[in-house]
């Protein structure tokens, strides 16, 4: 945990405190800003999924208060195991996407 208690003239106080926990496999898992050195409320939080492997799947950002079922998202998305299960593809909640599964470079997709 971080936490400001004093700060100096003109500095944005908006947070003063981060919470990073971790999942049982050791991965830090979901990043939480407060407004105050003890208590307060969430400012904005980042929540991240793993599969087996440690790899992130999901990673969810509320940039005003805690992650909800409503927070949009970041896929990441993997090769079969059998295929070294490497990063194929990224979906962005716009519907984005960046291909990565048959190409040298990424190729991008777009929403719309």
């Amino acid at each position: 945990m971080d936490r400001i208690t004093t700060s100096g003239a003109g500095v944005d106080e908006s947070v003063l405190r981060r919470e990073t926990k971790y999942d049982t496999q050791g991965n830090a898992y979901l990043f939480t800003s407060f407004d105050a050195a003890t208590g307060g409320s969430i400012v904005n939080q980042v929540k991240r999924q793993f599969n087996g492997f440690g790899q992130i799947t999901h990673e969810y950002q509320a940039i005003d208060g805690a992650v909800t079922i409503y927070t949009p998202y970041v896929e990441y998305q993997y090769a079969a195991t059998s295929a070294g299960s490497r990063l194929t593809g990224i979906v962005y909640p716009s519907g984005y996407s960046l291909d990565y599964s048959t190409t040298v470079a990424p190729t991008a997709t777009s929403a719309g």
